[in-house]
């Protein structure tokens, strides 16, 4: 039995045990022995994978279990080796295991980082994932001795063993350097990074079976060896690459080993594009099949211990890693959705078709864009407050203004500029800058990590749910018949698109229309000045089309683009207050006929025949409205250039119908004949 006491009591009797266990510990120290009971350890061999044949010994990792007092021995040690390290900057900075602050997901987002930056530049990225047989059994004593002073194996399971290990490897971290070749270790796996061209392939693969070969010959003189059957390697493209060349195997020692289209990267599935599309698809398999397990013992759980049991095999899976999936599209993290929205149906016994969002926000859980959001933000507090991981850290540049601005104290983040949206954007450096920057001032000027995670979590929470929005319904309108730089061939379906616009935004009181067309000016500058003029007849009386394009060309540049759509716009006002709207349905074809043959009591003629009469007027010589009112301002240019005239049309709604065309007071009034009532077109001072 190694311990003669439980952990637990040992723990409950700290303090009658605390002099006798410092004594222990000092003496151990100082004497530079370790009791030979504290060399003994339980082993427990675990299978290194589920799937793995149980039969076969190579396929089990040997745990050793040691005895308390022993750990808090390491510990002690550990603590003091540590401190010494850190001061003397010995740690390898690409060594992320048994490190605080550093993790899988900080070297992982580090290797990430480099490649989708890579890419991003339109190379090629060779990565080789080295794997050791046995290393932490194969290590040699007085090899580590040695290297500690400028022991056949450190245990698995020891304190010190990880740390000790570390150290044993710091010498290979100069051999890959020395060959130009960029890297990261986690405890014993290893890997090497190259980034090259289309056209430097031989060239690159030779410069890393040089570096591999180094790296053998080191491991071989210190007593490990590289298990070439577990190694892999991978070559990283771009998805809009136009050629991939050839890639030819990659040649280790004696043995040659073929490219994989897809590895897995201490558990993140990375693909020959780095989509993680194989990554998101097991994570969703191996968590709904956890869900599943849940949901058929739910009826025997109560809501606390089912929630529990969630996060414990659901959430963890979500949040694994999840900050490599920032800038996939949507659709793939929707798919996590989906299981985050099962899980919490699951949680509080509601069915399939049962809305989600008021269940996320009872349950208290973020939704998964933020949850990668708060996890990107977590790593990016700790990289530039505290500067750990170095790696991290080093690709976060503070914005520094070139004058002295208010934002200077701010702790702004230098955003790069990437060139491509599904790599360049995708990378810490861009990622971690730009949400750090989008955070108000009091959570992103916020030094205690606590508190930054309590603020964090408060703010995405109120953006996930405020004002307790679960869905918005967004209704898109298209007037499809409108080229660019040119305008309707008809006046009267403009005027019904505006009106089928109008009443849906006003009757429903929608807060915000949006128009857009591709530039957003020529044809967008023409309907909002439409829709604007049609506004303020109904509220003032009048118009002012003048006035009202000249302010929005100062604050949008080109506003109504060409002469034909500011001629336009009077037009389709000419046609909408002078002679109404012409088109008829099929179905209100024949009331419309029958309103038309009525009898107009001031003329003692229908309607259809003064409509024609008005036709008999309009002829292929009649100038367009803009084009006389250009006329009347370029004759009187010298008076608007003293008196600062605006052109304005007033909407009299209470004249009598005009019979026809009274040209012969033009330039100074126009009378267009119409349905309900005329139009005066005057230049007016202000």
């Amino acid at each position: 039995m190694l311990d003669p006491l439980p952990t637990w009591l040992a723990k409950g009797c700290s303090a009658e045990l605390i002099l006798l266990i410092t004594n222990i510990v000092n003496t151990s120290m100082s004497t530079g022995t370790v009791p030979d009971s504290f060399k003994v350890a339980h082993v427990t061999p675990v299978l290194k994978k589920t799937s793995l044949d149980r039969n076969c010994l190579k396929n089990y990792r040997p745990i050793s279990n040691l005895s308390f007092v022993s750990k808090v021995l390491e510990k002690t040690v550990l603590s003091r080796l540590m401190d010494y390290l850190t001061q003397e900057n010995l740690l390898e900075p690409y060594q992320s295991a048994y490190k605080s602050g550093h993790s899988t997901e900080t070297a992982l987002n580090a290797v990430h980082n480099f490649i989708t930056s890579k890419l991003d530049e339109d190379c090629f990225v060779l990565l080789v994932l080295l794997d050791l047989s046995s290393a932490f059994d194969t290590v040699n004593h007085s090899i580590l001795l040695k290297d500690c002073s400028q022991i056949t194996g450190v245990p698995q399971g020891s304190v010190l063993g990880p740390v000790l290990f570390s150290l044993y490897l710091a010498e290979l971290s100069d051999i890959i350097r020395h060959h130009g070749v960029h890297f990261h270790h986690y405890a014993d796996d290893t890997q090497l990074l190259l980034a090259f061209d289309k056209d430097d392939v031989p060239n690159a693969f030779h410069k890393m079976e040089t570096c591999i070969s180094a790296v053998n010959t080191w491991l071989t003189t210190n007593q490990l060896k590289l298990n070439c059957d577990k190694t892999e390697f991978i070559v990283f493209r771009s998805r809009f690459s136009e050629v991939t060349p050839n890639f030819p195997p990659l040649t280790v020692g004696k043995d040659s080993i073929n490219i994989s289209s897809t590895v897995r990267n201490l558990g993140a599935y990375f693909d020959q594009t780095m989509s993680l599309e194989n990554h998101v698809t097991n994570l969703c398999r191996s968590a709904n099949w956890q869900l599943r397990k849940i949901s058929l013992m739910r009826n025997y759980l109560d809501n606390k211990t089912c929630e529990i049991l969630v996060h414990a095999f659901v959430t963890s899976k979500l949040d694994f890693l999840n900050s490599l999936l920032f800038g996939l599209p949507d659709s793939t993290i929707k798919k996590l959705q989906k299981i985050q929205n099962t899980a919490a149906r699951i949680v509080k016994r509601k069915g399939r078709k049962c809305r989600t969002t008021p269940l996320l926000k009872e349950l208290h859980w973020l939704p998964i864009s933020y949850r990668i959001q708060y996890k990107i933000l977590l790593l990016t507090f700790c990289a530039h407050h505290l500067e750990r991981p170095v790696y991290l850290s080093q690709l976060l540049l503070p914005y520094t203004p070139t004058r002295t601005l208010r934002s200077s104290n701010k702790l702004f983040l230098t955003v790069p500029k990437p060139g491509l949206k599904n790599y360049g954007y995708r990378s810490f450096q861009y990622s971690g800058s730009y949400l750090w920057n989008k955070l108000p001032d009091h959570i992103r000027t916020c030094y205690k990590l606590s508190t930054f995670k309590s603020l964090l979590k408060t703010h995405f929470f109120t953006c996930s749910f405020k004002h307790g929005r679960e869905s918005r319904t967004v209704k898109h309108f298209h007037f499809t018949d409108w080229g660019d730089m040119k305008i309707p061939e008809f006046l009267d379906p403009i005027l019904d698109f505006l009106k089928i616009v109008r009443n849906n935004t006003s009757q429903k009181k929608v807060p915000n229309t949006i128009v857009h067309c591709s530039a957003g000016v020529g044809r967008t500058g023409t309907y909002i000045t439409l829709d604007a003029m049609l506004d303020m007849a109904q509220a003032e009386g009048k118009v002012n089309v003048y006035k009202f394009v000249t302010e929005m060309r100062q604050r949008r540049a080109q506003s109504v683009q060409v002469k034909e759509q500011y001629q336009f716009i009077f037009d389709t006002l000419v046609k909408n207050f002078c002679i109404g709207r012409t088109t008829m349905t099929v179905k209100s074809f024949g009331m419309a006929l029958a309103s038309l043959k009525r009898t107009n009591g001031e003329t003692g003629e229908t309607y259809l025949t003064e409509q024609f009469k008005i036709l008999l007027k309009l002829t292929s010589d009649t100038p367009y409205l803009l084009d006389k009112l250009l006329m009347h301002f370029l004759a009187h240019s010298a008076l608007n250039s003293r008196k600062k005239l605006t052109p304005t049309i007033y909407v009299y709604r209470n004249l009598p119908r005009a019979a026809g065309l009274a040209s012969s007071v033009w330039p100074d009034q126009v009378h267009w004949p119409g349905h309900s009532f005329p139009v005066t077109c005057t230049a007016k001072s202000k």
